[in-house]
């Protein structure tokens, strides 16, 4: 029940509950500041911690734009650096105009039960995958940190069932062409590489691909920066990453953040 202010007594129940909105009671204790006749310690912390009504105007922070970085390097396959290529496109996106606006959430040692989870849990608008790959499938680790692989169609169809947030996929792998042209069907870009990887030009493309997405360029211009980056460092696999689109989609038009 709320009371008006001309039936506040001083020395009556306290103001938290005469008043019910927290305003009102900021506004009694200023008001009665210069007779000492309540302290703001008088009233209890609950009641001055209440929500804020939606009339106040206050302003929310926007969303972060998520990306999703998937790692798996099985134990039973050749070892990879997948944290350094981690820590390069961390540090690149940190380094960007839009670093206030992007989060690079990981995911290391990912097994194929631990897919629908993190994509469901972390909403993501760019996934990566790095580790290994083959024409027909991608690999991630089971239990026992061995390789399991996941076909194209399967991998294909997780993507449709959760294409509504997800906007770029990035494999960063051996021979995923194939399996970025059956992602493409359903989301807007996808980027596969269409022969054997090495680490320095799979972190050095990752790198600068997201520098520049960071910087509020499109995904074609990031792509084409990531190959003229394995050029500029003479890494001759600058032929190797592919970009693939959605029919409809437009690479030079999609961004993750403005510019």
């Amino acid at each position: 029940m709320r009371y008006p202010d001309d039936h506040l007594e001083p020395n009556g129940p306290i103001l938290a509950k005469r008043y019910s909105h927290p305003m009102r009671v900021l506004a009694e204790i200023v008001r009665r500041r210069d007779r000492s006749e309540t302290k703001i310690s008088d009233v209890p912390q609950r009641d001055l911690a209440v929500e804020v009504p939606a009339d106040v105007g206050v302003e929310m922070p926007a969303t972060k734009v998520r990306i999703l970085f998937l790692a798996a390097d099985p134990s039973d396959q050749a070892r990879l650096r997948l944290t350094q290529e981690h820590r390069e496109i961390d540090e690149k996106i940190r380094l960007s105009d839009g670093r206030e606006h992007l989060e690079l959430d990981e995911r290391l040692a990912v097994r194929v039960t631990d897919l629908q989870d993190a994509l469901l849990r972390t909403k993501p608008r760019a996934v990566h995958f790095s580790g290994h790959g083959s024409t027909n499938a991608i690999c991630f680790e089971d239990a026992d940190g061995n390789a399991e692989s996941i076909g194209n169609a399967e991998l294909a169809e997780l993507f449709d069932i959760l294409k509504k947030n997800i906007r770029v996929v990035v494999l960063n792998a051996c021979h995923t062409e194939s399996q970025a042209t059956a992602i493409a069907e359903h989301i807007d870009c996808t980027i596969g590489m269409n022969d054997k990887i090495g680490d320095a030009a799979a972190i050095a493309f990752a790198a600068a691909f997201y520098r520049a997405l960071g910087y509020g360029e499109s995904v074609q211009t990031a792509f084409d920066l990531g190959c003229n980056e394995l050029r500029l460092l003479k890494i001759p696999e600058s032929h190797k990453p592919q970009l693939k689109t959605r029919k409809d989609a437009d690479a030079s038009e999609l961004r993750l953040i403005s510019s």
